[in-house]
């Protein structure tokens, strides 16, 4: 029983401390500003801030023809910015004055930006535009307006239209061997525009002759939309040369005569010609067989004797096969000893037969 009793004191004075100190609950409410005379526009920052508190905002558009288009002239609840009001209770009503003649703005998304022009145009709204990248709007096709469709507005306002301007990212299109103007159409349509040309030699050619050689960024593949392309720019001719350049042509020049000459006369010679390398062979005698051509200490006395291109002869090569020997070889190949023939034979006398005679009769 005595516990009891201690247990129902002890009750009671948490009761008595708990009214006589009450819990206070955290201050959610804020102070509202007046909006009425400002533009909505101008004050669409503060209104995000009140919509990030929780507080609820609705916004309703009115002709009234004594306020400018765009002025919040009217809102519930009315505040000298002072009024507190707690944002989880309370709607913010604005009401935005149209001004006069206003009309509602036409829904001009999915059609192409000229047709939207002239459809807001024709219902007197001055237009801008305004381009924002897509990866499902194909390029220069409207996704919105600014005010939204089916608003309204003033006539002479400004109408906002957002049009794609395609995907961030775009293959870049192959415009080697193609016209200048040509070139330009084609980055067009990829959404990419021409970067600095440079022309080959440097010279000056006019752009209704220009071809594109080269490309940077190469054709296929990926860069952001709206970057550059840089090209080299030539004629047709020199586009045509430049992938398929014609050999330069060796020089022509003409043989000297290397014949009866040694090896070092004929060396200087050859290299006065472009000749780079000499082939030798040996005459075959036995002191020509004895000689070294790779030896220099011996060129003084290496003779030539025959050559593969005839002296005086014109020639594009860069190689020359020549038969060496002695002086002695080169002057026996000059007159050459004659073969030594048999003498011609003393025919036999062919004998003939004597007649007999009779002694006695002689």
């Amino acid at each position: 029983m005595a516990v009891a009793l201690v247990l129902v004191a002890v009750l009671v004075i948490w009761l008595v401390q708990r009214f006589d100190n009450p819990v206070e609950e955290p201050t959610t409410d804020l102070v509202l500003a007046n909006f009425v005379g400002e533009y909505y526009e101008d004050v669409l920052e503060d209104l995000e801030e009140l919509r990030d508190q929780g507080l609820e905002i609705e916004v309703f558009s009115e002709v009234d023809d004594t306020v400018d288009v765009g002025v919040i002239f009217r809102q519930d609840p009315e505040s000298d910015n002072t009024v507190k009001i707690n944002p989880a209770s309370t709607i913010l009503k604005l009401y935005v004055s149209q001004g006069q003649d206003s009309v509602a703005v036409p829904d001009v998304t999915g059609l192409s930006t000229l047709a939207a022009q002239e459809i807001l145009t024709a219902e007197d709204f001055q237009v801008v535009f305004r381009q924002e990248f897509s990866e499902t709007v194909e390029r220069d096709t409207v996704i919105g307006t600014i005010p939204q469709a089916n608003t309204l507005q003033a006539k002479g306002s400004t109408i906002t239209i957002i049009s794609s301007s395609g995907s961030a990212s775009v293959q870049v299109p192959d415009i080697t061997n193609q016209s200048l103007a040509q070139a330009v159409q084609m980055l067009e349509e990829s959404n990419l525009v021409l970067g600095g040309q440079t022309t080959i030699g440097g010279r000056s050619i006019p752009d209704s002759k220009k071809v594109v050689i080269t490309q940077t960024p190469a054709a296929n593949s990926t860069t952001e939309s709206g970057s550059r392309v840089s090209v080299l720019v030539g004629t047709r001719e020199d586009y045509t040369y430049y992938f398929n350049p014609t050999p330069t042509p060796q020089p022509v020049q003409i043989m000297p005569n290397l014949v009866g000459k040694n090896m070092a006369e004929a060396y200087t010679l050859l290299s006065r010609v472009g000749i780079k390398h000499i082939n030798t062979s040996s005459i075959g005698s036995e002191a020509a067989n004895k000689l070294d051509p790779r030896n220099e200490d011996q060129w003084n006395t290496i003779y030539i004797i025959k050559q593969s291109i005839n002296a005086d002869d014109s020639f594009t090569a860069d190689t020359v096969n020549v038969v060496y020997g002695t002086q002695q070889d080169y002057n026996n190949y000059l007159n050459p000893t004659p073969t030594p023939t048999d003498p011609p034979t003393t025919p036999t006398p062919q004998s003939s037969d004597i007649p007999e005679t009779d002694p006695s009769t002689a």
